[in-house]
């Protein structure tokens, strides 16, 4: 949501955030076509089509198996993203349950997931642990004991759109204990 929001906001996205939110939005279904829409509209009111097409095109076509050793890159794992290149100025990827502030955390868990005081407490105890991927399950178990581990994006995304779609339950993952 802070990348899409990012990409709104300022018309782009540096690297790491491209590779970490382009690869997500492939992962859970963007067509290559649709994609390169997707991407040349947000860039558009910042960079000519061809500045897009010179500048970032080629990795939105790597990145889907169409360039370079056309391989089928996936989404970033979470292991990837919370051990990867730690995000400098100006850039916006990475696990917000490791990079952001704990009051940048509660507020997040507050009003954006609408959770309780005692799951955002719960939520919180278990970043300060280092324990990210926990964390992320927990927000949709929302502190019930079958919290999963979320080991990818696209993860916390599926079981998220099953919560919505089934009024809870389901479980994506491996039970965490």
């Amino acid at each position: 949501a802070k990348m899409y929001g990012k990409l709104k906001a300022d018309n782009h996205l540096k690297y790491n955030g491209r590779q970490q939110f382009g690869l997500f939005l492939k992962s859970i279904g963007l067509p290559y076509n649709e994609a390169m829409l997707f991407w040349k509209r947000a860039f558009s009111p910042k960079h000519s089509d061809d500045d897009f097409t010179r500048n970032y095109a080629y990795n939105i076509r790597h990145n889907y198996g169409l360039e370079g050793k056309r391989a089928a890159y996936g989404c970033w794992s979470c292991k990837q993203i919370i051990g990867g290149p730690a995000p400098a100025l100006g850039d916006h990827h990475g696990c917000p349950f490791k990079l952001q502030s704990a009051d940048a955390l509660r507020d997040l868990l507050t009003n954006q997931y609408a959770l309780d005081e005692f799951a955002v407490n719960q939520i919180t105890e278990t970043t300060k642990s280092g324990n990210y991927q926990l964390a992320c399950g927990r927000v949709l178990a929302k502190q019930s004991p079958d919290a999963i581990t979320i080991t990818t994006p696209t993860q916390f995304y599926e079981a998220s759109l099953l919560k919505h779609v089934t009024g809870g339950g389901g479980k994506t993952g491996g039970n965490a204990k």
